[in-house]
């Protein structure tokens, strides 16, 4: 009797562990796939943003009725298009790009850069560029202009900078070369 108790608890020990193999694999694929989801929810709510930063801005423009090329930066919070050239930098706005720089690679949100840079440099918004003809060209963006941030930019975009925005670039620019 005490052979046959032996032998069983030899397989209920190797069924104990085998239990806990396939729960601690299962944890692990769910977690790796609730990142997956966060990482898409992040990237859609991105995408949302980044269609109604253009909706704004096309509607902003078509309001004042302006001619020319002009970039507006997008205000999540009070879902408003400001005009760049009429406020000196753009730290009163709040950024709110949630998806990294790997899920917009190809501009997957529909605006190039890096809607969240992490810890280096948070969330970004978003600057609106409508062009003379129509077309428009949006970008992720900080609360100061960076050397990636004219890499971005089209070169109408760069040309109608004033001297304070070349200023910040400059600046960006010297401490990068260093």
């Amino acid at each position: 009797m005490k052979r046959r108790l032996k032998s069983r608890s030899g397989i209920a020990t190797l069924v104990f562990l085998l239990v806990i193999a396939v729960s601690i694999m299962a944890a692990i694929v769910g977690y790796y796939e609730y990142q997956r989801y966060l990482e898409k929810m992040k990237l859609l709510l991105d995408k949302e943003q980044v269609a109604a930063a253009e909706r704004c801005a096309r509607n902003t423009y078509l309001l004042d009725m302006l001619s020319g090329a002009i970039t507006y930066y997008y205000d999540a919070d009070t879902k408003m298009c400001i005009d760049a050239s009429q406020i000196e930098g753009a730290a009163l706005i709040k950024g709110y790009g949630r998806s990294s720089q790997k899920a917009n690679r190809e501009g997957e949100t529909g605006a190039l850069g890096i809607p969240n840079k992490g810890d280096e440099g948070g969330a970004q918004f978003l600057a609106v560029t409508i062009e003379e003809d129509g077309s428009t060209n949006m970008r992720w963006q900080g609360p100061l202009l960076t050397a990636y941030d004219y890499q971005l930019m089209t070169p109408a975009e760069r040309e109608r900078l004033n001297q304070s925005q070349r200023d910040q670039i400059g600046m960006e620019l010297l401490h990068t070369e260093t």
